[in-house]
């Protein structure tokens, strides 16, 4: 028997989505903004998981404010974890 994933139920693919919060590397972890281009439902569910928008990266960038400002809306109440990346981080580089 084979299930289609958009089939779940919300709150079942809610839990999958909080599986998928940033735990081990969050300067690497890009997982909740990927999860918002899937579909629709997809990213109306991801939006609305806090736990996807509680590590936000910070970079000396306009840009990287705004996001951060999203992320902190998108996590609500939940505690915020905040990593200063450098602008080797942001490019690829090595540190």
């Amino acid at each position: 028997m084979v299930i289609h994933i958009n089939s779940l139920p919300t709150d079942i693919l809610s839990s999958f989505f909080d599986h998928f919060a940033p735990d081990d590397d969050p300067v690497s972890f890009r997982g909740a903004d990927t999860l918002t281009l899937v579909c629709h439902r997809w990213r109306t569910l991801a939006i609305s998981t806090p736990s996807l928008w509680s590590s936000i990266m910070i970079a000396d960038t306009a840009a990287s404010l705004r996001r951060a400002r999203c992320y902190s809306d998108r996590a609500k109440d939940r505690p915020l974890s905040l990593y200063r990346i450098t602008g080797e981080e942001v490019s690829g580089g090595q540190t």
